[in-house]
């Protein structure tokens, strides 16, 4: 996709799939704005333990969806995203389910800067074709450890609670051709080692071919729903 007012494009893929579960919670959401030049990835894991994990997701990634579509003269900050997660948690409250959560990964681009945000343990990865390769948030998941030694997901939109502002990173001097990000639930995750993400992110197999390894290897492995937006910048 062409965005105006950029040097870059950039195409994507996504897959969204059950597993063995007995159904999907995870949600994903996008929104492309080229004549704004602006769009929007954005994906939620409905939280293991709460009610209606599927109900969550939904309702965070249409709210942020329309925030954005609602908003078209806005332009991308970490105050936008705030406001925008603070209208899905209110949108969150207002559904008869008590407890609901849910986590949220997104990434926002508009022009030549992209955002990303993230709460729960939904990761965004990243690499740059000179090499390295960056985690935004594997060491960052908000996951902590009650007194009895219960883990929990600290942040995220939990129907009630007030956790859900994300941990918001800018990329715009850094944002170049060649740029891979992979915005995925932890069943994708959990199915990989994270040396063979990374490897498969700094490789040179073409965007489709990514997405179908991906995909295979959560088929095989994943213990959980799996899901995946796959963006490449050119």
């Amino acid at each position: 996709m062409d965005l105006n007012n950029s040097p870059y494009r950039y195409k994507y893929r996504t897959f969204s799939e059950c597993g063995p579960r007995y159904k999907n919670e995870d949600t994903i959401g996008v929104v492309e704005m080229p004549e704004q030049g602006r769009s929007l990835f954005i994906l939620c894991d409905g939280m293991g333990g709460h009610r209606s994990g599927d109900l969550a997701s939904q309702t965070i990634v249409k709210a942020m969806n329309n925030y954005w579509l609602g908003n078209p003269k806005r332009q991308d900050s970490e105050k936008k995203i705030i406001d925008a997660s603070n209208e899905a948690m209110i949108a969150l409250n207002k559904k008869a389910y008590c407890g609901m959560g849910t986590t949220m990964a997104m990434i926002a681009i508009d022009g030549n800067m992209l955002h990303t945000a993230h709460c729960g343990d939904s990761r965004i990865y990243y690499s740059f074709e000179y090499g390295r390769f960056f985690c935004v948030n594997h060491l960052r998941d908000h996951i902590e450890t009650t007194p009895e030694g219960w883990p929990y997901v600290a942040k995220g939109f939990v129907q009630g609670e007030s956790r859900h502002i994300p941990e918001i990173h800018q990329f715009k001097k850094r944002l170049q051709t060649g740029g891979r990000f992979l915005i995925c639930s932890d069943g994708v995750y959990n199915a990989f080692k994270d040396k063979e993400i990374e490897d498969l992110l700094k490789s040179s197999i073409g965007i489709d071919e990514l997405t179908g390894v991906l995909h295979e290897g959560c088929d095989k492995a994943a213990r959980d729903n799996y899901s995946a937006i796959i963006m490449e910048i050119s």
